[in-house]
């Protein structure tokens, strides 16, 4: 298909949008729309959310991230994709809680990324997300196997020909189709690159749990 859409992911997985298709749910409230490979987005500046500490406020629906350090780091990514162009559409004022020298941050929607900005490429795990245009699938794959990690790729499309296609270039552990961060019991969940090595669930994962024992016998002795 022509015209697409990446979204990097703060576990440094990728989504890719079919222009015309309905897209995930993103949990700061931005809206994506896809109109002939141009892209609107639009963020409701995290309506409905409200950074701070859980035990303090029945409101409060987003908590701190792990540390002072992560959420550091993640400010970092924002700080530098803003300098090189990139615009950020929620805010930050409005979630006072937010503060350098803190766990808490705002969630954040970034457009006009590219691909030599940190946010598109490392792992942020904190709530942030880039969003950029491309001109076709060829230049989506392309881009997304540059990453140093392959854990998961969600693909959403009316069409599953073009997801199979896709996905079977993919260099990710794990192809969703209109669907992400699903554990099947019956599937492998696993990564390439600097994701990781091994995997858990499926029966692949059960036979690290086993004890070989081999026997190579000759049938006459020297």
């Amino acid at each position: 298909f022509e015209g697409a859409i990446i979204i990097s992911l703060p576990d440094g997985d990728i989504l890719l949008l079919e222009p015309g298709d309905a897209v995930p749910a993103i949990p700061d409230g931005s809206v994506i729309e896809i109109f002939d490979g141009s892209m609107k987005v639009s963020a409701t500046n995290g309506i409905g959310l409200t950074c701070g500490e859980a035990s303090c406020a029945l409101n409060v629906t987003l908590g701190p991230v792990v540390s002072t350090k992560a959420a550091d780091f993640v400010r970092g990514q924002i700080t530098d994709a803003v300098a090189q162009g990139a615009r950020a559409l929620i805010a930050p004022a409005d979630f006072p809680a937010s503060k350098e020298g803190t766990p808490y941050l705002a969630p954040q929607v970034l457009v006009d990324v590219t691909h030599g900005m940190r946010v598109m490429t490392e792992e942020s795990f904190g709530p942030v997300v880039g969003i950029m245009a491309v001109d076709s699938d060829d230049e989506a794959v392309r881009l997304m196997n540059e990453s140093r990690y392959g854990l998961t790729t969600s693909i959403w499309t009316r069409d599953l020909a073009v997801a199979e296609t896709i996905s079977r270039r993919m260099e990710t552990g794990t192809c969703f189709a209109n669907r992400c961060d699903y554990l099947d019991p019956g599937l492998a969940w696993t990564g390439v690159k600097d994701t990781g090595r091994g995997c858990s669930l499926s029966t692949h994962a059960y036979a690290h749990l086993t004890r070989l024992k081999s026997y190579h016998f000759r049938t006459q002795p020297d």
